[in-house]
Formats: structure tokens, sequence, C-alpha cells
């Protein structure tokens, strides 16, 4: 299981990539299973792997 620590840092290092390539625009839940936006791209880490849902 990956640590809550490991999890924000993982979180700081795409919302830095995201403003570094200008996409500021695009709606996404990072690492928040519970969301149910169904407008915004989902990254989330689920057994070992990380899963995008849109």
């Amino acid at each position: 299981m990956v640590s809550k620590e490991l999890i924000e840092q993982y979180k700081q290092e795409i919302e830095i990539l995201i403003r570094k390539n200008n996409f500021q625009t695009l709606r996404y839940e990072l690492f928040n299973e519970q969301s149910n936006l169904p407008w915004a791209t989902h990254l989330f880490y689920r057994d070992n792997k990380f899963m995008i849902n849109k």
C-alpha cells in the first residue's frame, strides 16, 4: 500500500507538470476515488497500478 505522503508527493508533481504545460483548464481529480464528477478525468492508484477514468 502506498503511503499518504507518497500520494501527496505524486499529486504535487502532477500539478507542477500541469502548470508547466499550461493544462490548467483541464478538469481532473487526483487520487480521490470518492469523487464522481462526470466531467473530470480521474487519476487514482489501486492494486499497485495507476488508473485513469473519464
